[in-house]
């Protein structure tokens, strides 16, 4: 409640979480850019072990039909141009993409979801394309990285600002996405100046790779996100 009620007087549209005392609300939120309305729907894969009994919090798995109806039902609004699904979801510092998220984004735009764009894993993962029922290719961004973070490992201080271009090609259609590209950042973390500075091959070290799981710890994880 505390960071919603922040969010909100900072003039930030928070989703995904709802306060507790407005949980009548929709999951659905909406944003104006230029003279678009962006529809946003977000849910999560879990709240690190912690109890969610006001149900706040949307999960993408076990309450996946509740978030598909938000994307549908926001997509259907003849005054929302298009719908950003950010699912917080993945496996933690690895390239490993789960089937369930595949699968979830594939469900998400054929929902209606524009676009998808994801986070959580702390690293940067790759970027894919699927097709809608119009059969345009949607852009499936399955882990932005690390913006801001103490996390102090290499892989864990990049990240990537997303641009992305809309087209409306006339009054009453929706938009799509017509471009998509992005600005690469580091987090720099000194004592008491913690800041981000756009990404500079020649002043910091390679984009990472991998980090290394054993076989076994692999499939751990891969399990447990199936």
């Amino acid at each position: 409640d505390q960071t919603v009620d922040r969010l909100e007087s900072a003039g930030v549209v928070a989703v995904g979480t709802r306060h507790s005392q407005r949980r009548r609300h929709d999951w659905g939120r909406l944003t104006q850019v230029g003279d678009l309305n962006i529809g946003w729907v977000s849910c999560t894969f879990g709240t690190n072990g912690y109890p969610d009994p006001l149900d706040q919090v949307l999960d993408c798995y076990t309450e996946k039909p509740q978030t598909l109806a938000a994307i549908s039902g926001l997509a259907a609004r003849r005054d929302v141009d298009a719908v950003f699904f950010v699912p917080h979801w993945g496996i933690e510092n690895q390239l490993v993409i789960a089937r369930r998220q595949s699968s979830l984004a594939r469900e998400a735009i054929s929902a209606g979801a524009a676009i998808v764009v994801g986070t959580h894993p702390h690293i940067l993962q790759e970027w894919d394309w699927m097709k809608s029922k119009f059969g345009r290719a949607i852009p499936i961004i399955y882990s932005t990285g690390n913006f801001i973070s103490t996390q102090p490992l290499p892989h864990q201080r990049d990240g990537l600002i997303l641009i992305v271009t809309l087209h409306k090609s006339s009054k009453g259609s929706k938009a799509h996405v017509v471009s998509t590209r992005y600005i690469l950042t580091e987090f720099e973390y000194p004592p008491g100046n913690m800041s981000f500075v756009e990404f500079d091959p020649v002043r910091h070290s390679v984009l990472p790779v991998q980090a290394q799981l054993r076989e076994g710890e692999l499939k751990r994880y891969l399990g447990a996100c199936e």
